[in-house]
């Protein structure tokens, strides 16, 4: 039964991710990513209220991922590597999603980013922002999470070529990371 549950979503995810590549979000109706899946409505509607439910869970799923990564216990350099490892595993469907607009995704990540710097440890946090800006706390972590959600942003548009190793090379040359 999980296992037919992982392949149906997995199907809409594929249709999905194909659709938002031809045409707007608000053009795709049910009836369309059922037929691109290879399924019928109501299988559709055991998963997900509408399609936009259904782009929320999607959502909530990927962001979920990476919160998992971060709670483990990992060099800077490693918790960088595993979320664009993932980000580049489903590369397709992520840039889907950011040539569709419909979900803004540098928000997204820019909001996980703050998330993740502003519920962890605050005396570390606290440290690499006065060590890497000497602007005030607040304008910093904008700065801070802008950038990285950029370099994230132009890597998703211009094909996620490099390897997330070679991105997080730069992450770690923008910023002194020895004080996280």
């Amino acid at each position: 039964m999980q296992k037919r549950q992982t392949e149906t979503k997995a199907a809409i995810k594929e249709a999905l991710t194909q659709l938002l590549l031809e045409e707007k979000f608000e053009d795709i109706s049910v009836s369309k990513l059922t037929r691109r899946a290879g399924i019928n409505r109501g299988t559709f509607y055991l998963h997900y209220l509408d399609k936009y439910d259904m782009m929320d869970k999607i959502k909530e799923e990927i962001i979920s991922q990476m919160h998992t990564i971060f709670e483990e216990d990992l060099t800077p350099q490693d918790m960088i590597i595993r979320n664009l490892t993932q980000l580049k595993q489903d590369y397709s469907f992520i840039y889907a999603v950011y040539k569709s607009n419909y979900i803004n995704l540098g928000q997204v990540i820019r909001d996980f980013l703050m998330t993740v710097v502003t519920t962890g440890d605050q005396k570390r946090t606290q440290c690499f922002i006065q060590s890497n800006f000497k602007i005030p706390h607040e304008y910093a972590l904008e700065v801070f999470t802008s950038s990285i959600s950029g370099l994230i942003l132009h890597w998703i548009a211009n094909g996620a070529k490099e390897s997330p190793q070679e991105i997080a090379n730069m992450f770690l040359q923008l910023f002194n990371y020895d004080s996280w």
